[in-house]
This record gives structure tokens, sequence and C-alpha cells, in this order.
């Protein structure tokens, strides 16, 4: 890929719709998505990279300022187009599409970076780099029902990787401790809700004071898509013409559309009121109050 002259970051947890919303945003012309560059299954990382990543279930916090050379190395050739492989290039595209993914990935002139490994990193990454990062939060019943489905989290334990970081844990966890090793996250879907809590509100407090970072609400990216796109757009400084808009719709999910409501309440029907009040009661001691047991957020993004 020649060196792009713009790129949005999109960060967000599991399940959040990050690809979604990277597909829409790259649907842009000129414009070419990276997937998950930071995923150990699909990219190669240099030997010296400190944290390393050794699982897909890691979580790299930097300090915001640190000299990290290995880090700040590998997401310099991330950023200059150079991040691309067969996995980050063709992971969920149809076979169909992967010509014009290649035409784009060499001839781009934007790049979008779809990436649920990054909240943690936000704060360095928009210092580091001035990156124009954009985080997608989605309600955490509907986050951790779907990670449900998919059996994330059963194969250790989903906060190893905050609580193994002695800098994320001063920095971000002090206060809570306690509460994260005691007995409070004794099942699977409450240490799932708890990482959707601990990774959200590192982003969210750094979104607060920092103009290159746009917080966006799933939900409300699909009760009023165009209108969630063009603030995007803006914040990206990408223009958006007529067929940019055609383009765009034709990774609108109808079903979603035509009876959003319905769409974001699937969770209510899939989690037991019990586990519901279980997860919101994990998101609330953690500090993030932005969903209760309605669909929709009750704090504005």
């Amino acid at each position: 890929m020649r060196h792009p002259i713009s790129t949005a970051w999109i960060s967000g947890s599991g399940r959040s719709g990050t690809t979604w919303l990277g597909r829409l945003l790259a649907a842009h012309r000129d414009s070419a998505l990276l997937y998950e560059p930071l995923h150990p299954g699909l990219a190669s990382f240099p030997e010296d990279l400190n944290p390393a990543i050794t699982d897909a279930g890691d979580r790299p916090y930097i300090r915001a300022g640190s000299n990290n050379r290995s880090w700040t190395n590998y997401i310099s050739s991330i950023l200059s187009g150079r991040g691309f492989t067969r996995r980050t290039l063709f992971t969920g595209i149809p076979k169909h599409q992967r010509p014009r993914a290649i035409w784009r990935a060499f001839t781009g002139k934007r790049l979008v970076v779809k990436e649920i490994r990054s909240n943690l990193l936000i704060e360095w990454l928009t210092g580091e780099f001035g990156v124009r990062t954009i985080v997608i939060v989605r309600h955490p019943c509907a986050v951790v029902a779907s990670q449900l489905v998919r059996n994330w989290g059963t194969k250790r334990n989903v906060l190893d990787p905050f609580l193994s970081q002695p800098d994320f844990v001063e920095d971000h966890l002090a206060g809570c401790l306690d509460y994260l090793n005691g007995e409070n996250l004794d099942t699977v879907p409450k240490q799932l809700a708890a990482r959707w809590a601990i990774e959200n509100r590192a982003a969210l407090e750094v979104a607060r004071n920092n103009n290159r970072v746009l917080v966006v609400a799933y939900e409300q990216l699909v009760l009023d898509s165009h209108a969630e796109l063009r603030k995007a757009f803006e914040f990206l400084g990408w223009p958006v013409d007529d067929r940019v808009w055609r383009t765009v719709e034709r990774h609108l999910n109808p079903e979603a559309l035509s009876r959003p409501h319905d769409w974001l309440g699937q969770w209510q029907s899939r989690l037991d009121p019990r586990l519901v009040d279980d997860i919101l009661a994990v998101t609330r001691a953690l500090g993030v109050t932005r969903y209760d047991e309605r669909i929709l957020p009750v704090a504005s993004c």
C-alpha cells in the first residue's frame, strides 16, 4: 500500500460492531480495511515486541508518553500501509471481493484499521502518532451474549491480561483490585462483563479530554446510521458525496434497519434475567453506568 494520507483506527470490545463500522468507513473510495493487526493468529509481530501479544485475549497497555521503540516501530509499519498479511486482508472477505481488497491495499490513500485489542492503547496511540480513533461501545449484555455463543472466556481467566500488567493496574485498577481479586467474578459471564467494563472504561476516560477520539454508540449507529456516519466522516475529515453514500448503504444491515429495536434487543431473549442482573452489577461496580436494563444507553456517547 502507498503511504496512506489518512488513517481511521476503529477500537472497541470484541462483538461491539468494530467490523461493521470498519467496513462502513472503508466503503469510502480509495480506502483499505486492515483487519486486526494485533491478532497473533493473523499478524506477524517483531520478536522484541514488549508487551508481547501471544494470545488472542491479550490486551496490551502502554503508558502515554512512554518511549517504546518496538511498539513504535510496529505501529509505524501499520500506519504506513505495511501491515497487510493474507489474513489481515482477507478475513471476513468473500472470495469474489478479494481482488478489490487487494487493489485497495496497494493503491488506497486512506486506511481503516479495525482492532479489538487496542482500547488500552488509545491514549498512547493518539499521543505518539496523532491517529484519529473511533471507539464503538455496545451494551454489555449484548456483547457478553454474543461472546458466550462463541465460547469466549472458557480457556483462561479473561482478567489475567489486565492484572498481569503492573503499569495498567497502577494507572487504572488500583481502586478495584479487591473486587477483581475477590469472589465476585466466579462465572465466565461475570468475567466477560468485567473485561467489557475495564477496557471500555479505559477508552472512555481517554475520550473525555482527547479531541482525536470519537465515541460512537452501536445502538445509535443502528438507529440513525446516516447521522452517525456523517459525524464519523467529518471527524476523520473525509469528504462524502452521493457515490460514497451509495457504496456505504450497501453495507447497512437491512434487518437491523427495518426493525432496529428488535435487532438491538435480541440479548433480552437470549439471557436469563438473573444473568442480566449479574452483568450489570459487575459493570456498575467497575464504574461504567452508561447502560442499564434498557436497550439504549442512558448516557450519551
